[in-house]
């Protein structure tokens, strides 16, 4: 709040704006590593280490409230450098779409600057360990890429410095050290996934359902074993399932939220997960150690959801058709939303 009464005020409103007038875009959200190709009507964008631009024709989700994300979702295309000047507005049709872009700014630990703690670091690790095990196959993402975007200095705060991570730290520096260590760090990094998966609900049966999540915490449980990384983030969103001839295969997403085994810690001021299938621990951010437990209670909770709500999408906009059911599943949601604690409940 700045009060123009005060010349304290003042002053800092006006530094305010000439840092504003002086600026790099970058500051302002621009992303420099994404362009639009106004023939195609897409956007457009290199990986690092991959001689290939991807293609985004548009979003499919996006996510600014939970913690952890401030995130944006693609159905994407991955096209050889030298076969651009080939690809045509009909190569965009969504069955040619084979790729899944996660851009997101993921909550991090400044101290882990090595990137040992993070998503990217945790699918490179499962990638490397189930590579060829069959009994894995299509149950956990397959990693394309993963980085962290940087931008190329605009001659700002520091001449001397090419190449920028896009971070908070690096967009909100001005505001001074004190300052910039009391807000919520991030890094802004890209996932591009190899595999485009169905959603939880759009299982066609309830014998679908129980294969896709026995194949999720399968994934689960073997990964926690073998990889030492346990995912804390059982939710709706983030099981999926693809489709072979005549088989169906549960996945495991999303490790915004993971932790290594021997770092999880026993609670603290953030809590981790989606508010509705949180474990009583995390909830009350008890101070015992979070498990593999926790997470299998997340997915009884995810089962009580869906019989309450619906387990496939026909199921779900009936129940949404229904006035009094439909308000009674806003009003819990919005309350997990609002009050992410035991004690509200």
């Amino acid at each position: 709040m700045v009060d123009l009464r005060a010349s304290d005020d003042r002053s800092k409103l006006i530094k305010l704006l000439a840092s504003w007038a002086f600026c790099p875009r970058s500051v302002f959200g621009h992303d420099k590593t994404i362009s639009h190709n106004g023939a195609l009507d897409c956007f457009t964008f290199s990986v690092d280490g991959l001689d290939e631009l991807i293609y985004v024709p548009g979003t499919i989700r996006t996510s600014d409230n939970l913690f952890g994300r401030h995130t944006v979702c693609y159905h994407a295309r991955a096209v050889p450098s030298n076969a651009v000047h080939e690809f045509t507005k009909s190569d965009l049709h969504p069955k040619n779409l084979d790729l899944f872009v996660k851009d997101a700014w993921a909550f991090s630990e400044r101290s882990s600057g090595d990137g040992s703690n993070d998503e990217i670091s945790f699918l490179k690790t499962i990638n490397e360990t189930f590579a060829g095990d069959e009994d894995m196959a299509g149950k956990y993402p397959l990693l394309r890429a993963g980085y962290v975007v940087a931008y190329t200095n605009e001659g700002g705060w520091d001449s001397s410095i090419t190449a920028i991570p896009d971070d908070t730290d690096s967009a909100f520096k001005t505001v001074g050290p004190d300052t910039l260590a009391k807000t919520q760090y991030r890094r802004h990094k890209r996932i591009v996934i190899d595999v485009i998966a169905e959603r939880l609900y759009d299982v066609n049966s309830v014998d679908e359902l129980i294969v896709v999540l026995a194949d999720a915490m399968y994934a689960h449980s073997r990964i926690f074993r073998e990889c030492g990384i346990l995912q804390r983030d059982i939710s709706s969103n983030n099981i999926m399932f693809t489709r072979g001839k005549g088989t169906i295969t549960g996945m495991l997403i999303d490790f915004d939220c993971a932790a290594k085994a021997d770092g999880i810690a026993k609670g603290g001021p953030i809590q981790t997960g989606t508010g509705p299938f949180m474990s009583i621990n995390n909830l009350r951010n008890s101070t015992v150690q979070r498990s593999p437990l926790d997470d299998w209670e997340s997915l009884l909770y995810l089962i009580c959801w869906m019989a309450t709500f619906g387990a496939m999408t026909e199921h779900r906009k009936a129940f949404r058709d229904n006035k009094d059911t439909s308000k009674f599943e806003s009003r819990v949601t919005k309350c997990f939303m609002q009050h992410p604690g035991y004690e509200y409940l």
